[in-house]
């Protein structure tokens, strides 16, 4: 069996460097072009008959709706 370890150490950086340096590009990319506008997310007001269980799911259907309208096509 071959021994790759003490020859390609330097390819195993290139390809290091090579995902830090795509993860980087991704995450600019998905920044740009999926960021949530503001008016999409509207905090839920609070009284004395507000129901904590009707709070939480309001938050998670807004949350379910924003991811929808991120990740659809335009």
């Amino acid at each position: 069996m071959p021994r790759y370890h003490r020859n390609s150490r330097g390819i195993l950086r290139l390809f290091f460097l090579l995902v830090l340096v795509t993860a980087l590009y991704g995450g600019c990319y998905a920044q740009r072009n999926w960021a949530p506008t503001p008016e999409d997310l509207v905090l839920p007001t609070f009284s004395e008959e507000t129901d904590w269980t009707e709070v939480v799911g309001n938050v998670l259907e807004d949350a379910i709706q924003i991811f929808l309208g991120v990740t659809s096509s335009r």
